[in-house]
């Protein structure tokens, strides 16, 4: 059986897939970790401390290795795609990096051969921010994890976002995602077909 790893930010992200797939509460205090006989959920937390910490752990732990497949699902701000879509994610990148020390890092991976490229900012991405952006696609995602996930050890990471915002923080504090949650369980589904 195909081993899963779903990797979310937030509790209300991660609250949808824990009732639907009706996953228990792992007792480790290290790592905010659910799971059922098929899948196993981690909350990092919002950002790239965040996910770095719990991966880490999840490595640690045995939980994250080259055989598990991840499956990163969440919200997205997005420039040029409607609220309330649900879109897969083609490409990760680092919208910006925490310093501006040359990390050399390839700063590109590919997830699909359909979606959205997904730009990882360490902080909520607005308007202005884009705007003075080099070489942004017309049609993007922003989020503050995937490019670090996609960092780790994995057999394959797939994502699905929900655009929240059109990045606009208010936008996004205002998004009630209920509507959404059906699709991502059924492109999930789709997925392990």
């Amino acid at each position: 059986m195909m081993e899963v790893l779903f990797v979310v930010a937030e509790m209300q992200e991660a609250q949808p897939l824990i009732e639907h797939y009706k996953m228990k509460k792992q007792e480790l205090s290290c790592i905010n970790l659910w799971s059922n006989d098929v899948f196993q959920l981690i909350v990092t937390g919002a950002g790239v401390n965040n996910v770095i910490s719990s991966l880490s752990k999840a490595i640690s732990l045995g939980i994250l290795n080259s055989d598990v497949n991840i499956i990163n699902v969440g919200y997205a701000g997005a420039k040029g795609i409607d609220v309330g879509c649900v879109v897969n994610v083609k490409a990760c990148s680092c919208f910006e990096f925490p310093t501006k020390a040359n990390t050399n890092v390839k700063n590109y991976v590919k997830l699909s051969d359909e979606g959205y490229h997904c730009y990882t900012s360490i902080d909520f991405v607005e308007k202005a921010d884009v705007e003075k952006a080099d070489n942004v696609e017309e049609k993007a995602l922003f989020d503050m994890e995937l490019a670090y996930i996609a960092r780790f050890v994995y057999r394959s990471l797939y994502s699905i976002k929900i655009v929240s915002d059109n990045l606009d923080y208010n936008g996004f504090k205002e998004f009630n995602g209920e509507e959404s949650w059906k699709k991502v369980i059924d492109k999930i589904e789709e997925r392990r077909e």
